[in-house]
């Protein structure tokens, strides 16, 4: 029988209640926090336990795909994690049920385990992969805590994965006369009467916005005047929805430069002439014919910019980011307020992820050395 318990915390919100369920042996099968008193948390809590209760979690004839199901049910679904979040590993899951279909969990040994993730294997990346194979573990362990007998057929599993992850140097562009050459073609084919993607893709490339934070803001979340935007959350482009920011670190304010508010200026001008903000909400980059358009087509235009100019590597809406980070640092801004302008919780992301040097930065240092060196 599961047994329950209660937690407080004391954070930013006050002092918060939550709960814990566990088996008989401790194992804790599901958690919930984030209530404002111990009643709510309370009957919350029992509402949970009853339900768990009330059903056979797992029994012997449960397929792969049912097992999974059952502990995304129990461990994920009543989580506090974004329903952003929960949306990729429901993902997850219907690719778990394509690759094994109607296979039962107690049945599979780790040789045909091996063979089916290869298989699917080819067309996906690494870590892609890594995280089926991550969800299948939790899966079985949460069998094996009920007693069901099963082989942890993920044990010794080598992952075959067919694309390979992007390599740091291909997440961003690789010089800063690129950088500039981008900037400039965007600010010449600026019109909204046309498209709206060109503000968009220039603002992402000027302040390091996320995407679901750039396309989350609001005209009154900019402050032209003083030259920052204010940025408190995100917008699904999957689930069309405002979603809560993506960590505490990232309500911020990020500056402006003089070309970018222009550039806004202009683009808030022409909306209000169009009467837009009764049709969009107030909502920055809202696209006149398409409305907030979909990541597709941000990095489909993104690609074919960077064609027509022959620049490489080809990066995605999330290069933008990467790009100014790795800008900044070049320019030999201080790792720490790099860090808060783009609102990670500290260096040490910054330093594992963005730690490569832009080209010009590299050959100037290689020069450097060399004539350091000579001095010997």
């Amino acid at each position: 029988m599961a047994s329950i318990s209660y937690t407080k915390r004391k954070g930013k919100k006050g002092l918060t209640y939550g709960y814990r369920i566990a088996d008989n042996k401790g194992n804790v099968i599901t958690s919930k926090s984030g209530f404002l008193t111990k009643r709510l948390a309370k009957e919350a809590g029992e509402s949970r336990k009853n339900k768990l209760e009330k059903v056979n979690i797992i029994t012997k004839d449960f397929t792969l795909y049912e097992l999974w199901k059952r502990w995304y049910e129990l461990s994920i679904e009543p989580s506090s994690i974004t329903n952003t979040t929960k949306k990729k590993y429901r993902y997850r899951g219907h690719t778990i049920k394509k690759i094994f279909g109607n296979q039962k969990a107690n049945t599979l040994k780790y040789s045909k385990y091996q063979k089916l993730m290869n298989d699917y294997s080819v067309n996906v990346t690494y870590n892609y992969i890594s995280r089926i194979n991550s969800d299948i573990r939790n899966a079985i362990q949460l069998a094996l805590r009920d007693k069901i007998q099963i082989d942890d057929f993920t044990i010794g599993y080598k992952i075959n994965a067919g694309k390979k992850s992007k390599k740091e140097s291909e997440k961003h562009i690789e010089s800063i006369s690129d950088y500039e050459r981008i900037l400039t073609y965007l600010e010449n084919i600026l019109d909204y009467d046309i498209s709206i993607i060109p503000y968009l893709l220039y603002t992402l490339l000027k302040t390091g916005l996320r995407l679901r934070e750039a396309v989350a803001l609001k005209w009154e979340d900019i402050n032209l005047d003083k030259g920052y935007i204010y940025t408190y959350r995100g917008y699904s482009l999957e689930v069309r929805d405002y979603t809560e920011p993506k960590t505490p670190w990232s309500v911020r304010y990020v500056p402006l430069d003089s070309k970018l508010i222009n550039v806004l200026n202009n683009l808030k001008t022409r909306q209000e002439t169009l009467n837009m903000a009764y049709i969009s909400e107030n909502i920055v980059f809202f696209d006149q014919r398409h409305g907030i358009l979909s990541n597709h087509s941000i990095n489909k235009h993104l690609k074919t910019y960077l064609t027509q100019l022959d620049i490489n590597p080809k990066i995605t809406a999330t290069g933008t980011r990467h790009t100014y980070i790795s800008v900044l640092l070049a320019k030999k801004y201080d790792i720490k307020t790099v860090a808060k302008i783009v609102g990670h919780k500290n260096t040490i992301q910054i330093r594992e992820t963005y730690g490569h040097l832009l080209k010009e930065e590299y050959d100037s240092e290689w020069d450097a050395i060399k004539g350091t060196l000579a001095e010997f």
